[in-house]
């Protein structure tokens, strides 16, 4: 019963009424029903395999969905499962062109930046690429928190946060915009010099965007004055965050230097 209603017309989200998931109370993103059809850009044929706990026992149940009759979902019958965990897994056939599997390393770079947060704060969670798994927390050096304030918009009046990882082994520069809770919705390519040879994620958290992106407007962020009002400001306090942070190296340095009498130098340079 629950599944069907789930599975109801766009717009009939179950997380509209609740910001925790049921079980594991993780933040949720996404409240328009928008997500399951997402599916449907990659293949015609789009299977989810339900399992979950009930009682003392498991059961599983599928829903499958097909690309030209949107509208309608095949709902199985719940059946005993062998798996002991709870979970969904989703299966797309029937592909609109071939895909080619990213080499593992190209595969991380690019996701490991976009789950950091949520994988950090939700370490049971387990995100895997072709049997490999997604864990950026091992690589993470700092993580540091910002309030930037309120922000008078067009869109109301909204807070704004800022989030900033520093990456110890590969090498990137990428500012996010992010839902409230730190889930990222659009990369903004536009990114200035000042930033040193720091390695880092920035993740922007504000509702505005969530809300521009409910009006498909996201896209259009980079010429958008309100966004880039937050944009700039954040942008300030990420070059003053790795400007404190150069300064603190050079310090310790020099202190270095001096418990091991290299600095100052005791006698005069030769001409």
């Amino acid at each position: 019963d629950e599944a069907k209603s789930l599975f109801s017309p766009l717009g009939g989200s179950w997380k509209k009424s609740g910001k925790l998931s049921k079980i594991e109370k993780r933040r949720l993103h996404g409240a328009e029903g928008k997500g399951r059809f997402k599916a449907f850009t990659l293949g015609r044929v789009v299977e989810w395999t339900v399992n979950y706990k009930n009682k003392n026992s498991y059961k599983s149940f599928t829903i499958e969905g097909k690309s030209d009759a949107i509208e309608f979902f095949l709902i199985s019958n719940e059946s005993v499962s062998t798996k002991k965990e709870s979970g969904v897994r989703v299966k797309i056939s029937e592909l609109h062109k071939k895909f080619q599997l990213l080499d593992l390393d190209r595969t991380f770079h690019d996701l490991a930046p976009i789950f950091a947060l949520y994988i950090a704060d939700y370490p049971g969670v387990n995100i895997s690429v072709n049997g490999n798994r997604i864990d950026p927390i091992k690589f993470i050096k700092n993580r540091t928190h910002y309030d930037l304030g309120i922000f008078h918009t067009k869109e109301g009046i909204f807070k704004a946060k800022l989030e900033i990882i520093e990456w110890n082994e590969f090498q990137t520069k990428q500012i996010h915009l992010c839902s409230e809770i730190g889930f990222p919705l659009y990369e903004f390519d536009r990114i200035s010099k000042g930033y040193g040879d720091f390695s880092f994620s920035a993740y922007i958290n504000s509702e505005l965007f969530e809300k521009l992106e409910k009006k498909d407007q996201l896209n259009l962020a980079q010429l958008n004055e309100d966004v880039l009002k937050i944009f700039h400001n954040a942008e300030l306090k990420i070059k003053k965050h790795f400007r404190e942070i150069e300064l603190k190296l050079s310090e310790d340095t020099i202190s270095r230097w001096k418990a091991e009498e290299i600095y100052p130098y005791k006698e005069e340079p030769l001409d």
